[in-house]
């Protein structure tokens, strides 16, 4: 038993450290239980952003599956809705439509403050793994450019470079809602990888195969939140069957040998009738853009991985079993 704790131990350091900054959403929801269930990631904090829904629902939403899978990370929201104030038709009115959630959002109005102090005591270790509008990234950048260098790298997902927008002809949904906040985080000189469209379009998700999901928790909130969110996007977007967005994002970290980037020099149009366009831009500064995902891998793995029965240990049992070891 001692050997397995320091095992346990050890292996949750070796973890990669991230924050996932996210407007929950129901891709939003997946990811997050793909991130945590493949137990590769120490997630500091889960920081919220207006999107999808307002940032009340949102952060209600957040705190929703974190329950669902019994963790104690730390919830930070952001401010007030973005530029658009835009909720998802997608997502439904509240972002998980298809849930009945009646847990408080407990706004704390200090993600941006949260983000920064992570940065700085976890220098040069943190991957921000940005899923939803790019409002807090961008503040962060702005109140404290120093800190924010010190940053691993910045996993987004957003933009659509050479296939149609889904907001607009130009414009997927996260740059769409707060178009100079992708402005500045793109021109921001530090290592990105982006995972736009592009790629987003490719891979979906049955009924069936979220009927493969072993672990019975998941799969039945899985079933609950994809019964409208299929038919939505078949509906709005012209897809017959669940868009990855987010959890492809998220995947991208767990298993790059899946994944075929390409060094782009991007840039995102910020204002007028192009706004939210991501572009090639010579001036801009170069970004991982992921071309292309393995479909049949990520199923499979994705299928895998939320089939996992137990859940991480929560923050106060690791901290226990670090002072039992040390104590041995």
């Amino acid at each position: 038993k001692y050997f397995h704790q320091i095992l346990l131990f050890w292996e949750e350091k070796m973890k990669q450290k991230i924050i996932i900054d996210t407007d929950p959403g129901k891709d939003d929801a997946l990811a997050i239980i793909l991130a945590s269930n493949s137990n590769l990631f120490d997630i500091k904090a889960i920081t919220t952003v207006a999107g999808n829904a307002s940032i009340e629902n949102v952060t209600k939403n957040a705190r929703y599956i974190l329950k669902l899978l019994g963790l104690n990370i730390p919830v930070y929201s952001g401010e007030k809705n973005s530029n658009k104030k835009l909720d998802s038709i997608v997502q439904g009115k509240n972002g998980l439509s298809g849930i009945t959630n009646n847990l408080k959002a407990d706004l704390t109005k200090n993600a941006v403050k949260k983000i920064l102090e992570l940065i700085e005591k976890n220098p040069y270790e943190i991957t921000i793994v940005a899923i939803g509008p790019l409002t807090n990234l961008a503040k962060a950048i702005k109140k404290s450019p120093e800190i924010m260098k010190k940053i691993k790298r910045i996993v987004i997902m957003g933009g659509a470079l050479n296939v149609r927008g889904n907001q607009t002809k130009y414009s997927e949904f996260n740059f769409f809602e707060d178009p100079l906040a992708a402005k500045v985080v793109l021109d921001f000189p530090t290592e990105k990888i982006l995972i736009s469209l592009d790629v987003c379009n490719k891979i979906m998700l049955q009924i069936s195969d979220f009927e493969k999901i072993s672990n019975n928790k998941v799969r039945k909130f899985c079933l609950k939140i994809m019964k409208e969110y299929i038919p939505y996007i078949l509906r709005t977007e012209g897809f017959n069957g669940a868009l990855m967005y987010d959890p492809l994002t998220v995947y991208s970290l767990i298993n790059p040998s899946a994944c075929k980037f390409k060094k782009l020099k991007l840039s995102v149009i910020p204002y007028g009738i192009n706004e939210g366009q991501l572009i090639e831009d010579e001036k801009g500064n170069e970004i991982l853009f992921v071309k292309n995902i393995d479909k049949i891998k990520f199923k499979q793995d994705f299928i895998q991985i939320l089939s996992k029965e137990e859940t991480l240990l929560n923050s106060k049992e690791l901290k226990d079993l670090g002072e039992e070891t040390k104590q041995k």
